[in-house]
């Protein structure tokens, strides 16, 4: 949904996302991206997902997830990247910063909380997305995190990772910097 600064004037802007929890701003655009957490009473089938949030787009849910997982398919936009199932996408960030090897510049960093449900333990990582043209490549980025929510460049270019799980906010760093 989006609201006037007072408040007023709500209207809905997209719809079918079940639980995006962090935007943000891809630099030097007007793209915004949302991380999105899928469902979980299907075992695990359905993936968390990056999504560019257009206005008016549907994104499926509750019944379309993934590209093209599900029913009901027709007429949503499918995500741009997906994580695995339960690994609770959370905080996102673009490294906006210079002491990071360049590839990084531009690219998307997602803290995953980690899965709560289930028997299995996906998550607990910071995700690279990393951007080339109109692909998208994700990988694993940090790990040895107990539960990190959020993410962002810090002004020294280095990159801090909130850990609800610890209390920490940890400071990744290239080395030499």
């Amino acid at each position: 949904m989006r609201f006037r600064d007072n408040g007023s004037g709500g209207q809905i802007y997209a719809r079918g996302l079940r639980n995006p929890y962090d935007l943000a701003f891809r630099p030097g655009t007007s793209i915004l991206y949302a991380t999105d957490n899928g469902r979980d009473d299907f075992d695990d089938q359905v993936p968390d997902e990056l999504n560019i949030i257009v206005r008016g787009g549907n994104y499926g849910w509750p019944d379309c997830w993934g590209s093209g997982g599900g029913s009901n398919c027709k007429g949503t936009i499918a995500p741009v990247a997906l994580f695995e199932p339960h690994s609770s996408a959370d905080g996102i960030t673009f490294y906006t910063g210079k002491t990071f090897p360049a590839r990084y510049r531009g690219d998307a960093f997602v803290a995953e909380f980690g899965q709560t449900v289930g028997g299995g333990n996906n998550g607990h990582k910071v995700k690279w997305v990393h951007f080339a043209g109109k692909k998208v490549a994700v990988g694993d980025f940090a790990t040895g995190f107990t539960n990190p929510l959020a993410v962002t460049v810090a002004r020294d270019g280095s990159l801090l990772v909130a850990d609800y799980g610890t209390g920490i906010i940890w400071r990744i760093q290239a080395n030499g910097h």
